[in-house]
This record gives structure tokens, sequence and C-alpha cells, in this order.
């Protein structure tokens, strides 16, 4: 059972559509539901990096998926 999932990223690369893509492909044995309950229970956290190593800003977002 998943309880909660945070997954940091560095937003210049926009990692996010990889993410959902490779959650999609890992959880398609789910029902749309139970892929939807899980997909809520992740955050993302687009990073702002710069060099030298810096943290300049986070922002986060519930992982988004196409449910087919």
């Amino acid at each position: 059972m998943l309880a909660g999932l945070f997954v940091v990223f560095d937003g210049t690369q926009n990692h996010a559509a990889r993410i959902a893509k490779a959650a999609a492909e890992r959880w398609q044995r789910y029902s749309a539901a139970d892929r939807e309950l899980l997909a809520s229970r992740a955050t993302l956290a687009r990073v702002d990096l710069r060099l030298p190593l810096a943290w300049r800003g986070c922002s986060e977002d519930r992982l988004q998926l196409t449910v087919r």
C-alpha cells in the first residue's frame, strides 16, 4: 500500500512527463480507479537548482496520469 510518494526532479529537465509515463506503464495492471488513487498520493517536486549548487526554489504538483 502506497502511503505517499514524493519525487524530486530538476525543473529544467521537465521530467514530470517521463515520471507520469513510467508510473502509467508500471501501474497498468491496476484498474483506472486504483491508478488514480496511487497518482493522488504522489507529489512531484520541481526544483530550481543552479551552479554553484544553490537551492533557488521548488514547486509541487500532483502526479497526473492519462487514464484510458
